[in-house]
Formats: C-alpha cells, sequence, structure tokens
C-alpha cells in the first residue's frame, strides 16, 4: 500500500473516531468513502452508548479477575459479531492479573494494524451515568471508551466495507 493510501486510511479511522465524541463531523472536505463511515459511526451512536454503558457497568478493577474477564466477553461477542477470531490468553496465577483478550482477523489486503488498550479499571462501584454529552462511571474514560472507540472505528470500516462489495 502506498504511503498517501496509508494516510488516507489512518484519516478514515481518526475521523471515525473522532464521529463517536463530536456529532455530524462529516463535511464536503470528506470523499464518499470517509463519509460512509463518518455515517455508519453516526447511526450507530445510541448502540455504542449503551455498550460503553454495559462495560463501566461491570465492576472490574484490576483486582477483579472475574470482573475484568467479564468486560473481555462483551468484547468478545462485539468482535465476533465482526468476524474476528477471539481468545483469552492466561497468565500465571503469580501475577494476579486476569490475562488478555485477543481478537485477530486474518485479510489480505490493506495494513496490518494493531488496536490495544486494556480492560481493568482503577477503581469500581461507579455505575454509568450521563450529563448531557458527557459520560461517567469507573473506567469511562480510561479505558473503555478508548477500546469502545477502536471498536466502534472497526465497526464503521466493517460497515463500509460491506457496503461496497
Amino acid at each position: 500500500m502506498t504511503d498517501s493510501r496509508t494516510g488516507a486510511w489512518l484519516t478514515t479511522v481518526a475521523l471515525s473516531a473522532l464521529a463517536l465524541a463530536v456529532p455530524a463531523v462529516a463535511s464536503a472536505s470528506t470523499d464518499a468513502a470517509e463519509r460512509k463511515v463518518v455515517a455508519a459511526v453516526d447511526a450507530g451512536r445510541a448502540a455504542a452508548i449503551e455498550l460503553l454503558a454495559e462495560t463501566v457497568n461491570v465492576a472490574s478493577a484490576t483486582e477483579n479477575l472475574a470482573g475484568v474477564r467479564a468486560v473481555g466477553d462483551v468484547y468478545a461477542r462485539e468482535f465476533r459479531a465482526l468476524g474476528f477470531t477471539t481468545r483469552w490468553v492466561d497468565v500465571p496465577s503469580t501475577m494476579s492479573r486476569a490475562g488478555h483478550f485477543v481478537a485477530t482477523h486474518r485479510g489480505g489486503r490493506g495494513p496490518r494494524l494493531l488496536l490495544i488498550g486494556h480492560l481493568d479499571t482503577v477503581l469500581q462501584g461507579e455505575p454509568f451515568r450521563r450529563d448531557g454529552n458527557r459520560g461517567y462511571g469507573s473506567g469511562a474514560s480510561d479505558m473503555k471508551a478508548g477500546n469502545l472507540i477502536a471498536l466502534e472505528a472497526l465497526r464503521a470500516l466493517h460497515a463500509r466495507a460491506s457496503s461496497s462489495e
């Protein structure tokens, strides 16, 4: 893939993430493919917020191994719906950590991409709530919203690819 195509693809991913954070990003400066991605993000906004609430409402402090794993189960469900294979990688019990959620999608074209985040939170117990356009709760900004943005960007790109076939 040429550098300009890679740059355009990364711009599309960035626009997708931005579209979750601010309403109606699509403008005359975006091309048709980018507008499709932004439209897919806009169309899925309510469901994305519900998914954020679902993950925030799972108590998943670092020491709550079952809770961290439960957040991984939520993401496994969502990534499998996009055609990813998912697995859980255990770590030695002496580490007192839940392990690692891994989602893989084999493809034959385009750049390889690694998205990384974490599923645990520092604190737990504050349920999800909204105040206008802001969401609050344990782990809402670190890292559950970040994980959601990565997933929703992939979901929007998947929707665009599906509509182009």
